[in-house]
């Protein structure tokens, strides 16, 4: 097995690439192979002593595809086991390993991946964490807990294994990365640079800062502050913009401070990055989408200098949570009235949701079902246990 103290090929910026491989050529070679989604320790299109010098120097890790949904909609599924585990088990030895000799699985071995695909491009949205701490009442991932922060290469990998999968379904090209899935990016600040700088520009992946979006609550002010170095278009999921209301929806809003300082921190970033915010309200019956609320988010924005943009989300509904999602006419309304104000604003339905596999579109759907298929079957293995003594 490949040592695990090797960094990880795909976490690997260009800068680093070239220094282990003795040149930019090559390490621009390397990148032309990860883009079409092949191993380059393999490929003809590297010079035979690159190719030695990636298998001597780097671990090439993608992630095992581990279960594959496709939705009525074409939103594709993935669930993904990280490398974790195998670098785990090559540096812990034998300690991984029940007394029967069967590895034990750890919760944080998986991770979800979305690709989205439209007319002429396909999205990907990527996880960033196993799990979340932020607790957002309304979030399935939030149920789950933090388990642990993904590593660089774990994130870069999701894009990797999502290219493949396009190119194999014959999907639009990826043109557009969302941190958008399981996990709080901004509570894995370090892990999401080096992936951005992993991804971003022509010495990497080939995606543009302008199709690349990071998502986040916005845990605290100075976490926002440092998110004006991300390669990254920048979305905050403000979900309301009435301090009881958002308190409520988001819990870990850091204690004194308003959702007021939290805006004026993100135009502060958006006015030196020079872009537009993106702004996420995913809208529940009667919590958050009343005229009061819609009031409330207008004079939010109302000075801001630079766009805005709206992307309204009717909530997706999952088990045990006291919401219901918005109806239409609610929806429509609150669109409606950004609209007048000047603002860009959209409805972005849920997509992924696969009623005849039983799953919904909520984010981590895939990870709970495994969990909890995993729990099932480890208590029909007990009860095995027992009853045969």
């Amino acid at each position: 097995m490949t040592s695990p103290t090797r960094p990880a090929l795909l976490g690997l910026p260009f800068r680093e690439l070239t220094q282990i491989l003795g040149g930019p050529g090559r390490a621009l070679d390397v990148f032309r192979c990860l883009r079409q989604a092949d191993d380059p320790r393999t490929s003809a299109a590297l010079m035979p002593g690159a190719r030695a010098r990636l298998r001597a120097n780097t671990r090439f890790s993608p992630p095992a595809l581990e279960r594959q949904t496709k939705a009525p909609d074409g939103t594709i599924k993935l669930l993904l086991r990280t490398s974790a585990n195998e670098e785990r088990e090559a540096s812990e030895g034998s300690a991984s390993r029940t007394d029967e000799g069967e590895r034990e699985e750890e919760p944080g071995d998986k991770v979800e991946t979305v690709l989205i695909p439209r007319p002429n491009r396909t999205t990907v949205c990527v996880s960033t964490q196993v799990g979340c701490a932020r607790g957002c009442t309304f979030c399935l991932t939030a149920t789950m807990g933090l388990r642990r922060n993904l590593e660089a290469h774990e994130i870069v990998a999701q894009v990797f294994a999502a290219i493949s999968i396009a190119r194999t379904r014959n999907l639009p090209t990826i043109r557009n990365v969302v941190f958008m899935g399981m996990g709080e990016p901004l509570d894995n600040l370090s892990a999401v640079t080096r992936a951005l700088d992993v991804l971003s520009g022509g010495r990497g992946f080939g995606f543009g800062a302008r199709f690349i979006t990071v998502s986040t609550v916005g845990p605290s002010l100075e976490r926002i502050r440092q998110a004006a170095a991300l390669r990254a278009q920048l979305a905050w999921s403000l979900h309301s913009a009435r301090d009881d209301i958002r308190r409520t929806l988001v819990p870990t809003q850091p204690r004194g401070t308003r959702v007021q300082d939290l805006a004026e921190m993100f135009r502060e970033v958006c006015a030196q990055k020079a872009i537009s915010l993106f702004v996420e309200l995913t809208l529940m019956d009667g919590v958050n989408d009343t005229d009061e609320d819609i009031e409330h988010t207008l004079a939010l924005f109302r000075a801001w200098e630079t766009p805005v943009r709206f992307n309204l989300l009717p909530w997706n509904a999952i088990p045990g949570a006291p919401f219901r999602s918005s109806t239409d006419r609610r929806v429509l309304a609150f669109r409606q009235a950004l609209q007048t104000a000047g603002h860009v604003a959209t409805v972005r339905h849920a997509r992924g949701a696969s009623p005849t596999a039983g799953e919904g579109a909520a984010c981590g759907q895939l990870v709970i079902l495994d969990r909890t298929k995993r729990a099932e079957r480890d208590r029909d293995r007990d009860r095995s246990a027992l009853t045969s003594r």
